[in-house]
């Protein structure tokens, strides 16, 4: 494993290892005491009374009899005039029936103190939301979202991993073509860039899986879908995962590398289509998204690990609502034309 991919498996190991804390916001709360019981000394000169042992600054609670209940430590007395009064430290000096809090988390969830506005997850959490409560008691983010996967939930922080489909949130699969799947190591970062040679014309290019026909064309495996690009990106190599988009790629040598890959392997059958884009506005209605300039990468994928995979694979999303023509062109002596003219799509 090179010095770069090592630096983003240490980065989604962190990740993992975050996500299974539970991330609070608030703070835990400290529990009350009782106040202290002494006896006071004899009059003074003055005529007061004075406790024996009372420091400067503690608070007196209640004084009966001959006797002074007060808060210890600096602490805060939560009924005065009453000699059974809790007492709450000066840093937590909201007198609640759980426990002590500090000021601006007026309510408790939990183990936790909570502001107002929040959102107690369970019982168990305060989160900033009802959307942020994910599963028993974690608090999710909007970088962070929560990802389901059968009785499970989890945080997915999708700038290192990815919440896919039957999966749930795992790495962000390396090969944008599906089928290759996710076993490929693949060039990742930007070291390995092809992007200078990355100039989108007039052809695409795509590893076909098995079951597609060049005969009937490229259709996405959920037309109807809504997906994220960002979410096609990290999980459009999986077995399970539908979206309507079609992964190809701006650069034929990425095509033959990862085919190449594929083969070593040990997969076969592996057949590269080549896609006349030009042809598709007269074709269907369609939609393209170009992750081969670093201004729609940043658009789309933020600062998430799978940008540098778009980035290498030099991948192009199309979305048409009819099929795509296309042509094999690797292997050659497997080529067919899908149109019934020519070669040209």
């Amino acid at each position: 494993m090179d010095l770069q991919n090592l630096k983003v498996a240490c980065a989604i190991l962190i990740s993992l290892l975050i996500s299974q804390n539970v991330i609070a916001s608030g703070f835990k709360v400290i529990q009350d005491s009782g106040c202290k019981k002494v006896l006071l000394q004899a009059p003074t000169k003055k005529g007061k009374l004075r406790s024996s042992k009372v420091g400067v600054g503690y608070e007196v609670c209640a004084e009966i009899g001959d006797y002074t209940h007060y808060c210890p430590g600096g602490g805060i007395c939560c009924s005065p005039g009453n000699p059974k009064s809790k007492c709450c430290p000066a840093d937590h000096p909201l007198c609640l029936p759980e426990g002590c809090c500090p000021e601006g988390y007026p309510k408790v969830c939990g183990r936790y103190c909570c502001e107002e506005d929040s959102f107690c997850c369970n019982g168990e959490n305060c989160c900033s939301s009802e959307e942020a409560c994910c599963g028993k008691d974690k608090c999710c983010t909007q970088k962070a979202p929560c990802c389901k996967y059968g009785e499970s939930k989890e945080c997915c922080d999708e700038n290192l991993q990815a919440c896919c489909d039957g999966y749930g949130c795992v790495d962000p699969c390396k090969s944008q073509f599906d089928a290759l799947g996710c076993q490929l190591a693949g060039r990742s970062l930007s070291s390995d860039s092809v992007d200078d040679e990355c100039k989108f014309g007039s052809k695409l290019w795509r590893i076909l899986r098995p079951d597609e026909d060049p005969k009937v064309g490229l259709i996405a495996k959920n037309p109807q879908a809504s997906r994220k690009v960002i979410s096609h990106v990290n999980c459009g190599g999986r077995k399970g995962y539908k979206s309507q988009f079609i992964s190809t790629t701006g650069l034929y040598k990425v095509a033959q590398r990862y085919k190449a890959k594929g083969e070593k392997k040990g997969l076969t059958g592996l057949r590269i289509a080549e896609i006349n884009y030009k042809a598709l506005p007269k074709l269907c209605k369609s939609k393209t998204v170009d992750l081969t300039t670093a201004e729609n990468r940043d658009k789309y994928l933020g600062k998430a690990v799978c940008k540098n995979f778009a980035k290498a694979s030099c991948e192009v999303l199309l979305q048409c609502d009819k099929p795509i023509r296309c042509r094999v062109v690797d292997p050659p002596k497997e080529k067919i034309i899908s149109s019934k003219d020519s070669g040209e799509l």
